[in-house]
């Protein structure tokens, strides 16, 4: 598909205008086919009524047959700059990777949670786990997932919108077809890489009704890569310079009046996509934008059915929901007063409020109790990599509190505890800065938090583990109450019964 550039300046001009000719001419008159309408009405009124099209089948050629549909966009490793072998602390630090237990069917309601925020953690934290996203979905591989999502959620929502517009809709260049069919699916799975970008979700708020499951998170939100358009774009080979320059004309041809934005909007969504994807190379693991979580979070609430055995299932709505497609649907896009940069900017959809109507009374989220629990000596993996093992919390009256005289309350059920955990790295990098005392909370049975005494300090222990080191470390706490304790690192839990 390379296209070799040579020649005077005449047989520039002559190659040009036979490859517009031979390219508009025939996509003219597809235009004219496809966008034709059965119009009914009297004296400024009109009424359009859509045509009935066949589904047509396209293969897969050129860039869509080599896309690497089961690449996962996994950026699990943040290193320094000025020293890559050091792992760089990030908000998934306190994220933990949990995994149903042979001994925790049948689940409970916590349990349930654990298991939906899988899929959550699939898109927003790591995508090497996208794999729990296409399961729940339903779907046998990212492929078939994200066709089955542009084609039954996607497509009806802007044909309900748009009496114009062509599913089917197709452009050819240099003998090679573009169908909008196929490569929507694949610029969705570009905007998908892009939301796990920062690693972090927040959990807001739960509810379980049976196996059905709600959840209310803070995401990321997500924003298209901006797209100069009627430019030139300089991406270091011919034919992708080419290929702009006709994208551009054919984006300007449909969509630079207004009229001819809502009667060819399968076009202009069309040559949109082909920008994005074009300017990645057809690169499987390259991001369609950014997500940024400090200027604009985002919150919404998904629903996900999980059996007792921990089998989960989200439908096509709340995946939508999941990915924010919605989000990218809603506003005043019908003439582009919105994000130009969006594949619907064209599309007068309206407000699209999918899953905001959620009648199931949340619980809020506490982060002294959260909803991932573990058995002690249970190894837990969390998302940078680091597993902590919590292998024992004893209780020691004995224990030294010199240092903390003015702490100590007789008229108190005071306890001080020893909390000993393992700490492994199982990355390939060095991680600094162990352990990480403000990851660790103690709480005591009415949920107050307890006092890490100053002796812990006097622990000799390891501030840097390398790569496959493994170190014990102790913390020192003192409460104010009884029990039962609550230890808490990161999103993890361990229960300390009395």
């Amino acid at each position: 598909m390379r296209v070799k550039v040579g020649g005077d300046e005449m047989k520039k001009k002559i190659k040009w205008s036979f490859l517009l000719c031979s390219v508009l001419i025939p996509l003219c008159l597809s235009a004219c086919q496809q966008g034709h309408l059965e119009k009914q009405g009297s004296s400024n009124k009109e009424l359009q009524k859509k045509i009935v099209r066949k589904n047509i089948h396209f293969d897969k050629t050129g860039p869509a047959a080599t896309f690497d549909w089961e690449a996962k966009n996994s950026n699990r490793y943040r290193r320094f700059e000025n020293n890559p072998q050091i792992m760089k602390s990030d908000d998934s630090d306190g994220i933990s990777i949990y995994s149903l237990q042979q001994n925790e069917a049948p689940l409970d309601g916590e349990g349930k949670v654990q298991k939906a925020l899988q899929v959550i953690e699939g898109v927003y934290v790591d995508q090497i786990g996208i794999d729990t996203v296409v399961k729940a979905s339903g779907a046998t591989n990212q492929e078939s997932m994200y066709t089955h999502l542009w084609n039954d959620y996607i497509i009806p929502k802007i044909e309900k919108n748009s009496s114009t517009f062509d599913p089917n809709t197709y452009v050819e260049y240099l003998g090679e077809k573009y169908p909008l069919k196929i490569y929507g699916p694949m610029y969705l799975k570009l905007m998908t890489n892009a939301l796990s970008f920062e690693k972090n979700y927040e959990l807001k708020g739960y509810a379980v009704k049976g196996n059905k499951v709600f959840i209310r998170i803070q995401v990321p939100i997500y924003f298209p890569e901006p797209l100069s358009r009627w430019e030139k774009y300089f991406v270091g080979t011919d034919f992708n310079q080419m290929f702009y320059d006709w994208l551009d004309k054919l984006h300007q041809r449909y969509a630079e009046k207004e009229m001819n934005r809502d009667d060819h909007i399968s076009y202009i969504m069309l040559s949109t996509v082909l920008k994005q994807l074009v300017k990645k190379n057809f690169d499987a693991t390259s991001l369609s934008g950014y997500a940024n979580s400090e200027t604009s979070p985002t919150e919404f609430t998904v629903e996900m059915e999980v059996t007792n055995q921990g089998d989960v299932r989200i439908d096509l709505k709340n995946l939508a929901i999941l990915l924010q497609i919605p989000q990218q649907m809603k506003g005043e896009n019908q003439y582009g007063k919105e994000d130009e940069n969006n594949i619907f900017w064209t599309i007068p959809s309206g407000n699209n409020s999918d899953g905001q109507k959620i009648k199931e009374k949340l619980k809020n989220f506490n982060p002294k109790d959260p909803v991932k629990s573990y058995a002690i000596g249970t190894p837990v993996v969390f998302a940078n990599g680091l597993e902590v093992t919590l292998n024992s919390v004893t209780d020691d009256p004995n224990l030294d509190v010199q240092d903390d005289q003015d702490r100590i309350d007789k008229s108190k059920k005071q306890h001080r505890l020893i909390v000993e955990f393992t700490l492994s790295n199982t990355t390939p990098l060095s991680i600094e800065n162990t352990p990480d005392y403000t990851n660790v909370d103690l709480y005591d049975g009415q949920g107050k938090s307890a006092y890490m005494l100053n002796n812990t300090l006097n622990y000799k222990q390891p501030t840097v583990l390398e790569a496959g080191e493994s170190a014990k470390y102790k913390i020192n706490y003192l409460t104010d109450g009884d029990g039962p304790f609550t230890v808490v690192y990161g999103d993890a839990k361990w229960v300390i019964p009395k």
